[in-house]
Formats: structure tokens, C-alpha cells, sequence
């Protein structure tokens, strides 16, 4: 027979990953959803930007280095705002950075 806590923190560790496996499924299947979503909301945003192009009778490299260069860079102006709001310099220094090394390197 064992000990009454060796049986319980046995129950304590076998509740812990049954719950570990099975509160598993919505992260993932949220995950899957957002780069779904990623996915749909890129293909409506260059077909929108080449409709808007072929509307006014710009050139589709104009509209992709204004409207499509605006779009992509809407989220990091919206982080590195709400973070200067709220007084986390180092954020906003960090994705200005992140950023243009990266349009740097990949464009």
C-alpha cells in the first residue's frame, strides 16, 4: 500500500496532464484560426490594393509602395503607440529597430 501522499500528489500530477493535454485543443485550434485568418486577410489586401490600382489608373507598384506598405505597417505603429503611451520606451525603440532591419534585409 502506499503512502496517502504519494497517492495524492499522484492524483494532483495525473489531473495536471490530462488537463495539460486536454485544455490543449483551443490554443491550437486558435492558432490554426489566426493564421487562417493571416492568410484571407493578406489575399483581400493585395486584390483590394491591385482593384484600387486598376480604379484609378495608377500603376500597381504605386499603390503597393503606399496603400500595401501602410497596411503592413499599421500594427507596429499601433504597438509601439499604445507602448509609448504607456511609458515602454524600449518597446517602441526596439520595433522601430526590429523593423527597419527587416525592411532593410528583405526588401
Amino acid at each position: 500500500m502506499q503512502p496517502a501522499h504519494t497517492l495524492q500528489q499522484h492524483r494532483i500530477d495525473g489531473f495536471c496532464r490530462m488537463g495539460l493535454n486536454r485544455h490543449m485543443y483551443w490554443p491550437t485550434f486558435h492558432l490554426l484560426l489566426g493564421l487562417g485568418l493571416l492568410y484571407a486577410g493578406a489575399e483581400a489586401l493585395v486584390h483590394g490594393s491591385s482593384a484600387l490600382a486598376r480604379r484609378l489608373g495608377l500603376s500597381p507598384l504605386v499603390i503597393g509602395l503606399t496603400v500595401v506598405a501602410f497596411g503592413t505597417s499599421a500594427p507596429e505603429l499601433a504597438v509601439s503607440a499604445k507602448a509609448a503611451l504607456e511609458g515602454m520606451g524600449g518597446i517602441t525603440m526596439g520595433n522601430v529597430i526590429g523593423s527597419n532591419i527587416a525592411n532593410i534585409a528583405l526588401v
